[in-house]
């Protein structure tokens, strides 16, 4: 039973929310260490992580400091996002 004036979250009055955090601190400081799989989790929760999982600088970002890839004219036509996806799922063969 809930009284008056009780708490009926399970986190403290003062833990806010993640997409209250400064923009600049999730783009550079939080979400860059992420796993992709945890990134696309965080995409789906919400319309607010929808919007930074669909930004195409974000993307760009993403695929510099994971593949130190910068190929402007290939991202024109297909965008970062579609990029890193193909390089997360490439495959090198060896023969020799």
């Amino acid at each position: 039973m809930v009284y008056k004036g009780e708490q009926t979250s399970f986190l403290p009055h003062h833990m806010g929310k993640l997409e209250e955090l400064p923009l600049e601190l999730l783009l550079d400081e939080l979400l860059p260490f992420l796993p992709l799989r945890d990134l696309l989790n965080l995409f789906s929760t919400n319309k607010y992580f929808a919007q930074i999982g669909c930004d195409d600088p974000f993307w760009h970002r993403k695929i510099q400091e994971d593949y130190n890839f910068n190929n402007v004219a290939t991202a024109r036509k297909h965008g970062w996002k579609f990029i890193y996806s193909r390089l997360k799922k490439s495959k090198t063969f060896v023969w020799g």
